[in-house]
């Protein structure tokens, strides 16, 4: 994890913009669990979806899909907390994850976009706007 996601999402809204200027982030994930496994970026844009995969080479897409994802909350940038300090909020629950999710979590609580951090068998929710620790889950 680094808190160059912040430049990541920066450099992948630039890239769906150039395709659609009302582009707007929906997600952000990576699953560490594979080895190469990219930070993926998920766009809503006009009546489409984008998806942006960033190796550590660089930027790769969009893949286009001609539909909208209308379950997916747009996320405002910036976010007010970074990924490592959302990460920091959480004392008995250190890295590594085995993943990690910036999006709208699917929970009534959650009425602010989250950093969702999975490990093993557990998840854990913190906000990305106030840092506040949402929840704890067993994950099915």
């Amino acid at each position: 994890m680094s808190d160059t996601l912040t430049t990541m999402i920066e450099e992948a809204a630039a890239a769906a913009r150039r395709i659609d200027e009302r582009a707007a982030l929906l997600a952000a994930s990576r699953d560490f669990r594979v080895v190469g496994s990219p930070w993926r970026f998920l766009f809503a844009a006009g009546e489409s979806t984008l998806l942006f995969s960033r190796f550590d080479d660089g930027m790769r897409g969009p893949e286009v899909a001609e539909r909208p994802l209308g379950a997916l909350q747009p996320i405002a940038q910036p976010v007010a907390i970074s990924v490592e300090e959302a990460s920091k909020r959480l004392d008995d629950f250190p890295p590594p994850f085995s993943e990690v999710t910036l999006s709208f979590a699917r929970a009534p609580e959650a009425q602010q976009p989250c950093y969702t951090f999975v490990k093993d068998d557990r998840v854990r929710v913190v906000g990305a706007l106030d840092g506040r620790v949402i929840g704890e889950m067993l994950r099915v």
